[in-house]
């Protein structure tokens, strides 16, 4: 059970164990943490989703991409926003604009950052269906830089190895080379994988719903951590960094305990900056 004393007690420790600042990183940490105290190795699941098409967003992109953008979807997008007609913002749009809409924190780096930034990316075969590509994108953008990071680095920070064995090159290639009907089928989220499986695990293990392994982190910083929150957000850096409007209202969000889980990235930001003693110059 993770209470109020328990953050207390890990957090200044994970950001000491983090050399590059990471969103989910606590996560790793504390799964890592607890894992230390019974064994030295473990294995992990991390990349099933990735090569046999697990996260729900895998689906809904696969079903609207393609699709025309038509009168009504075009209403449903600019009338009706809210999180059961989000999926229609993917009509007419290819995978990899789907992705970063997903995958990105904030939309609005203009008015969030005072430096805008572009990233280079390589461009993908043309060869690839729909499934592979998004498989393709979420391996290059967000596992290798992100999950794989966060596993090495937080197992590590207590002396835990970890396993990813189904990143093994040959199980990926075979999840490559099938064609997308057996990662979907019915519905069913990565279905091939879960087939293979259905005599080992319970029904209703395998039939439940997908469920993100989420931390409560809007309420941590309007709880516990907000003393830290208020001292951060006052460094030098914060100025240098985010634009004057963006800065004014994370303060006030701040103050009035009124934070949201989108602002978790930049409170571990500004704590990695603080507790490396990291200055940000003009």
């Amino acid at each position: 059970m993770i209470d109020d004393q328990y953050i207390i007690d890990i957090f200044d420790n994970f950001i000491s164990s983090i050399d590059q600042p990471s969103i989910d990183g606590i996560n790793s940490y504390i799964v890592s943490l607890e894992a230390a105290k019974e064994v030295k190795v473990a294995l992990s699941g991390l990349g099933g989703d990735e090569i046999f098409s697990g996260y729900p967003h895998f689906k809904t992109i696969n079903k609207y991409s393609n699709k025309k953008n038509d009168f009504i979807y075009f209403f449903a997008k600019k009338l009706y926003q809210n999180r059961y007609t989000q999926k229609y913002n993917f009509v007419g749009v290819d995978e990899e604009r789907c992705l970063e809409e997903i995958r990105t924190i904030n939309n609005n780096a203009e008015n969030f950052l005072l430096n805008n930034f572009s990233i280079e990316h390589y461009p993908l075969s043309p060869y690839l269906s729909s499934l592979q590509r998004i498989s393709k994108l979420e391996i290059d953008r967000y596992m290798l830089n992100t999950l794989l990071r966060d596993n090495d680095v937080m197992s590590m920070a207590h002396s835990l190895e970890v396993r990813p064995v189904l990143l093994d090159h040959k199980l990926v290639e075979l999840a490559f080379s099938l064609d997308d009907r057996f990662k979907l089928q019915n519905g069913i989220l990565k279905s091939v994988f879960v087939d293979s499986m259905k005599d080992l695990i319970p029904v209703d293990v395998w039939k439940r719903k997908k469920t993100g392994f989420e931390m409560p982190y809007a309420i941590w910083m309007n709880g516990i951590l907000n003393s830290y929150f208020k001292t951060v957000v006052n460094n030098k850096s914060a100025l240098m960094i985010f634009s004057l409007d963006y800065l004014l209202a994370l303060k006030k969000r701040v103050a009035t305990r009124k934070l949201k889980i989108n602002d978790w990235g930049v409170f571990i930001f500004l704590c990695w900056l603080d507790k490396f003693s990291i200055e940000i110059s003009s």
